[in-house]
């Protein structure tokens, strides 16, 4: 998702998760994030994930993101007392929605005025844009060809199934070899079973056909529990 040239620069031997969560307690309904820390040249540099519940796009998401950038930068200065400079942070979005997104990915955007005044006053005034990776728009073939785990692949697949309209037919065997590998997986069991959870939880009523159609497709060949 990130541009080439920054992903050539980043050391992602480096890559760590780090503890916490940025977003406020009014807006966990909405919204879970991820941080991690990365070798960015010779600085630690960090990407900021965030993850949206919600089926609708947000308009103000670029704003949502500055306040949770901002609060992230409070906390490390106060961890880092000495610091007169601040972390490179890249904002993240994972978006499925049923439309994709249409809403703004900068922050300049945002900003109320006419495109020649607001050409004045640009260097004044916040300016960043979001890397976006919208589901809604992803191939199967193209979230198959991600360079991720089948249980990453299954949950980004699972998240996209779920806000989307009715799928073809075609698409549960394509993804059934990859329910098929993760159940030869590491606790490959409980992983397919926490994905069917979730679409059990956030799926309507004419969608439960999805369960179903993944059911049949792969029932065949999973591994019996031992009894």
């Amino acid at each position: 998702m990130l541009p080439a040239a920054l992903v050539e620069r980043r050391d992602f031997s480096t890559l760590r998760v780090c503890p916490g969560s940025y977003v406020d307690e009014a807006s966990r309904w909405r919204h879970t994030d991820l941080l991690y820390s990365v070798r960015l040249g010779d600085r630690d540099a960090f990407v900021y994930v965030l993850f949206e519940h919600q089926s609708t796009v947000d308009p103000l998401m670029a704003f949502r993101l500055l306040q949770y950038l901002c609060t992230f930068w409070e906390s490390w200065l106060a961890e880092h007392e000495d610091d007169k400079r601040l972390p490179a942070v890249i904002p993240v979005v994972l978006h499925h929605s049923k439309t994709g997104w249409t809403a703004p990915r900068q922050m300049l955007d945002l900003v109320d005025l006419e495109p020649e005044v607001l050409d004045i006053v640009r260097p004044h005034v916040p300016a960043f844009e979001l890397v976006l990776d919208d589901l809604s728009a992803q191939s199967d073939e193209a979230l198959y060809g991600r360079a991720m785990t089948a249980y990453a692949r299954l949950v980004l697949w699972s998240l996209r199934a779920a806000r989307g309209g009715r799928l073809p037919q075609g698409t549960f065997a394509f993804w059934a070899r990859v329910f098929r590998e993760l159940g030869e997986a590491p606790n490959g069991r409980e992983a397919f079973e926490t994905i069917f959870r979730y679409l059990g939880d956030v799926l309507d009523e004419d969608q439960r056909y999805i369960i179903d159609a993944i059911l049949s497709e792969t029932s065949a060949s999973w591994p019996r529990r031992p009894t």
